[in-house]
């Protein structure tokens, strides 16, 4: 799945839309009706896509001002993040 990290000028908007249309959405709609709010989605990547997303800028200026914001400072070796409904 290509969400384009490389492009530093993407919006936290548009970030998220590309995870729901790539990802959440055709899970939820192949889960069938009612199951939406009793699934989890929970995703393994490597160690660039990690870097890559909780490093891109649009998601460091979501976490600026937040508590949030020291978890990605630090290791975050095993770890776990959740953005746009994926954990």
């Amino acid at each position: 799945m290509d969400l384009t990290l490389d492009d530093a000028n993407m919006t936290i908007g548009d970030l998220r839309a590309k995870v729901s249309t790539l990802l959440t959405l055709p899970i939820t709609r192949a889960a069938g009706t009612g199951a939406m709010g009793r699934i989890t989605i929970r995703a393994l990547c490597g160690d660039t896509f990690w870097y890559e997303l909780t490093g891109h800028p649009a998601v460091a200026k979501t976490y600026e001002g937040y508590a949030a914001a020291a978890a990605l400072r630090e290791d975050q070796t095993w770890d776990r993040f959740q953005f746009a409904g994926v954990t």
